[in-house]
């Protein structure tokens, strides 16, 4: 097993003042129907940073909602000590969408906290559905190259009891980018355990052996990684 880390992420320090600009829009609409959206763990983090550093706390938005995918970040999100008003059984963006458009009404108001390189897809269908819909960057991931160790993975990969991990489609980029910049080598040998189906389209763009987690959460995937050991 090959376990890479080809990301980082940062709190977008420029986006406070825009931050606490939507937390004072919240403030202002007490009483009406309103939806906080985080799709991960990290823009869980990211949230709760941001509050911290506009000296409020979760007691500002007592009347609000939130929506997540997933069970990890429902779990990270009661960390924070707030319980989740709604988590799809299906962990994506896109069940996440399909089941804030059966739940939230016409009039109310929602806001996208995410990073750069997360989906558009809830955003995009309640705009579609007339319903108000804010979107906010909070943090930014980029590929960290490593190509000194590249020679060293590369290695790695040609053992066929090797298989990579994948949490997102940016981190198929990342693996890719640090291997081969120009994207012109043969990745059809690469074993790839996918987090869900969006990271797997993206590794079989590059013609990699996918496997999918029956669930879109790390537990699901360690359980298909032990299932395609004993094979």
């Amino acid at each position: 097993m090959l376990l890479l880390e080809t990301m980082e992420t940062a709190v977008d320090e420029k986006q406070q003042k825009p931050f606490e600009d939507i937390v004072e829009k919240m403030i202002e609409r007490t009483g009406q129907e309103q939806w906080v959206i985080l799709t991960s763990q990290t823009d869980v983090d990211a949230f709760f940073t941001l509050l911290r550093r506009s000296q409020r706390d979760i007691r500002t938005l007592a009347s609000v909602r939130f929506a997540v995918v997933g069970s990890k970040t429902a779990a990270s999100l009661h960390q924070y000590g707030v319980r989740a008003d709604l988590v799809p059984p299906v962990f994506t963006a896109e069940a996440l969408a399909e089941a804030l458009l059966k739940t939230v009404e016409p009039a109310a108001f929602a806001y996208v906290f995410k990073g750069n390189r997360s989906s558009a897809a809830i955003s995009q269908a309640l705009t579609a559905h007339g319903i108000c819909c804010e979107e906010l960057l909070l943090y930014t991931t980029r590929s960290v190259s490593e190509r000194a160790a590249a020679p060293l993975v590369s290695a790695e990969l040609r053992r066929p009891d090797t298989y990579v991990l994948f949490t997102s489609g940016s981190c198929v980029e990342g693996f890719v980018q640090m291997l081969d910049p120009h994207r012109q080598s043969d990745f059809s040998q690469i074993q790839a355990v996918c987090i869900g189906e969006k990271t797997a389209q993206r590794a079989r763009q590059y013609h990699m052996r996918v496997a999918v987690a029956k669930q879109a959460d790390t537990d699901s995937m360690i359980d298909l990684l032990e299932e395609l050991s004993r094979k």
